[in-house]
């Protein structure tokens, strides 16, 4: 039986902000070219407008990326007063599963994994339900975090090395882990 040429597809889903969407973007990018994936962005935003000129920028020589953008949902009624970002964020994220779950539905091909940054780990027990592979996506900011860590966090050197300044500023470092 000959081998068939069905490309896999990914959904990447993308939480509300350039500092997620952006990395997200770039992976979807380099999923598409350097491996032949089909790929769809879907995004969760509190600002419909900003975001999809930000898309339109880094998205604009590649035609092929698949970009859907959810409705903007407002879950303020559902928070108490003076509610930090991050409780903002999961609040949303969560809110938006019932709208990510109907959109892959109707996705055609169907995709094959699903993956998330941090705060879109609510949507994980969904892809698995669907016989998604699924996967977490983290990005490490060139100046946060810890000074020393690992060949993969840092592009070389030993595990546990300490890294200058310069050196950690060479960033972001990224890691994807199935889930």
């Amino acid at each position: 039986m000959p081998m068939s040429n069905i490309k896999p597809h990914v959904v990447l889903l993308a939480s509300p902000g350039m500092g997620h969407l952006i990395p997200v973007i770039e992976l979807a990018k380099r999923l598409h070219t350097h491996h032949g994936f089909l790929v769809t962005i879907v995004v969760v935003t509190t600002d419909t407008t900003t975001t999809r000129s930000h898309i339109l920028h880094h998205t604009s020589n590649l035609p092929s990326l698949n970009v859907l953008i959810l409705p903007t949902l407002d879950v303020s009624h559902k928070l108490g007063p003076n509610p930090s970002v991050v409780a903002r964020l999961n609040l949303t994220m969560i809110e938006s599963l019932p709208l990510l779950r109907s959109s892959i539905l109707s996705m055609n091909p169907s995709p094959s994994a699903l993956i998330v940054d941090l705060f879109g780990t609510p949507a994980l027990p969904m892809a698995r339900e669907l016989g998604m592979l699924s996967y977490v996506f983290l990005i490490y900011g060139g100046k946060g975090g810890d000074r020393k860590g690992s060949e993969e966090d840092y592009g070389g050197g030993r595990r546990g090395e300490d890294k200058s300044e310069s050196e950690r500023a060479k960033g972001p470092f990224i890691k994807c882990y199935g889930a």
